[in-house]
């Protein structure tokens, strides 16, 4: 999670439910991190009520991306109700959800093994880096 371009959270976390599909895995996901931006949205809106707009959420998998953005159930239909969360803030129109191809996905690393310049892409996207004094041999 971005806030003015800094990194202000990332996280991996082993899902509650089994998934059958990448959509279905996907689109639980896509859940829990509305639930994360909105509550940040909330302290923000309350600190800084004119400073934030419509929270941005970059998804690699379409069929996630279109079963958010579609009012129909389709093949998610027997999804817990809870999971369904980032659909109900689309269509209230609270957050906007854009496809992002995986090579641009950030938090790749976090949910697979990648190779050491994919790796790399993704820790200099997050601006993740060492302390002041780790790169100087002094810790």
């Amino acid at each position: 999670m971005k806030l003015f371009g800094d990194t202000l959270m990332w996280k991996s976390k082993k899902q509650g439910c089994v998934s059958t599909s990448s959509e279905e895995a996907e689109y639980v996901a896509l859940a829990s991190v509305c639930k994360e931006v909105m509550a940040i949205q909330g302290v923000y809106c309350r600190a800084m009520p004119e400073s934030i707009g419509k929270p941005i959420i970059y998804e690699d998998n379409e069929a996630a991306l279109t079963s958010a953005k579609s009012s129909e159930m389709g093949k998610l239909r027997h999804i817990d109700v809870c999971y369904h969360y980032s659909k109900w803030l689309v269509e209230r129109k609270r957050i906007k959800i854009e496809w992002t191809s995986g090579t641009n996905q950030q938090a790749d690393f976090l949910t697979k093994p990648l190779e050491p310049k994919p790796f790399n892409n993704c820790i200099e996207k997050l601006m993740v880096t060492e302390k002041e004094g780790e790169k100087n041999g002094k810790k």
